[in-house]
């Protein structure tokens, strides 16, 4: 159902708004075609925002121990004000351009919900994840 739904509303804005829509080529080429069209607006299922999320923890993990205390400090939802704008230039913006989400405004969640724990993930990132309703 969500995956028709992309496409309906894919459709549906593309004749509306002038929007274009991309699609995946497939299932595991997700990160690479995110980098390359570098989306402003993204509708996926909870589990590609996981995995999405996922190839960002493993590849923090293995970076050095100061890329690592970075950006935990960077990714802290209790950042506020000066630092967070510099935690924002220094790690944020790079992590969000490893994710091919730099431009990216607003992000969808289709289908069932997504856990609290990844809705706090990405909001640290400056991403505020809302769910599309399914009537």
């Amino acid at each position: 159902m969500a995956g028709l739904q992309e496409r309906v509303c894919g459709l549906y804005f593309s004749l509306v708004h002038g929007v274009v829509s991309n699609l995946v080529e497939n299932a595991e080429t997700v990160p690479e075609n995110l980098r390359e069209v570098q989306p402003t607006v993204l509708m996926a299922m909870p589990r590609v925002w996981a995995s999405l999320s996922e190839h960002i923890v493993a590849a923090v993990a293995a970076a050095t121990p100061l890329q690592r205390a970075l950006t935990r400090w960077a990714v802290s939802p209790a950042r506020s004000g000066p630092l967070r704008a510099v935690a924002r230039f220094l790690v944020i913006r790079r992590l969000r351009q490893a994710l091919g989400m730099s431009r990216l405004r607003c992000g969808w969640v289709t289908g069932s919900p997504a856990p609290p724990e990844l809705v706090r993930w990405y909001a640290a990132l400056g991403i505020e994840l809302q769910a599309v309703r399914e009537e």
